[in-house]
């Protein structure tokens, strides 16, 4: 049995013709047989997969794919009518996908890095020095440290996830999208004139637009946003700043 988000339990049997598949949540479940399983978006976890496109007027219509931090219980049922006790989790679903990569650095990197085109991934990276990313370029950081600034101007898409920066970030002018989630930030944070393209028009016109993502991060310092496309976003993944919340991240 599952329970999403304190509402009623759902038993799962399996999938049609595939009882052995585990069952996933997706922000706008996973279409089988004409239904929808592990739906995070509105309507429940489980509908009928035709309502998940009627109009937005419709009585059943208005769907919103389930971007955001969701709660789930699942707990198990023996043949003699058993429960077990229920484990819990939170998870975030952020809209957008990586950027393939073009260049990879992991291990240990001395001397500043200077990021001037293409999609370079830091995966697992020690980097001690600085990181500049230059106009048209683009960076994505997983599960990595950079012991100095990090700085992106006109950047196509900066994204950071479980790394530590030593140092200030400045991100400005990105034209596309800017996402951070469960880092630490050693220093001031400053996100300025960055353009968020939507990944999903429909959560965007039924929910509202969101700017930068900064979900689930620790900032040793400030955090200041002006002049972006709309508001900093951390779909409900607090973040913990020790000093001020400014602009466009007052909210956060």
């Amino acid at each position: 049995q599952l329970r999403l988000n304190e509402d009623g339990w759902f038993n799962y049997f399996g999938f049609p013709e595939e009882e052995d598949a585990p069952f996933k949540f997706r922000h706008s479940g996973t279409n089988v047989k004409a239904l929808t399983y592990g739906n995070l978006g509105t309507g429940g976890l489980s509908r009928a997969t035709f309502e998940q496109t009627l109009p937005d007027d419709h009585p059943s219509g208005g769907f919103i794919p389930g971007f955001g931090t969701h709660f789930v219980e699942h707990r198990a049922i023996d043949p003699a009518g058993n429960v077990g006790e229920a484990g819990e989790y939170r998870a975030t679903v952020l809209p957008g996908e990586s950027p393939a990569c073009t260049s990879t650095v992991t291990g240990r990197r001395n001397g500043h890095l200077v990021v001037t085109e293409g999609v370079t991934c830091l995966e697992g990276a020690r980097v001690n020095g600085g990181v500049t990313v230059q106009a048209g370029a683009s960076l994505v950081a997983t599960d990595s440290s950079i012991s100095g600034e990090l700085t992106a101007t006109g950047a196509v898409a900066v994204q950071l996830f479980g790394t530590t920066v030593n140092g200030s970030t400045l991100i400005s002018g990105t034209t596309a999208d800017v996402t951070t989630a469960g880092n630490t930030f050693m220093g001031e944070v400053i996100l300025s004139g960055n353009t968020q393209v939507s990944d999903n028009e429909r959560f965007s016109r039924l929910a509202g637009e969101y700017g930068p993502i900064l979900a689930g991060n620790r900032v040793i310092g400030s955090v200041s946003c002006m002049g972006n496309s709309s508001d900093a976003s951390d779909f409900g993944a607090e973040n913990t700043v020790s000093g001020a919340k400014s602009g466009q991240c007052a909210e956060l």
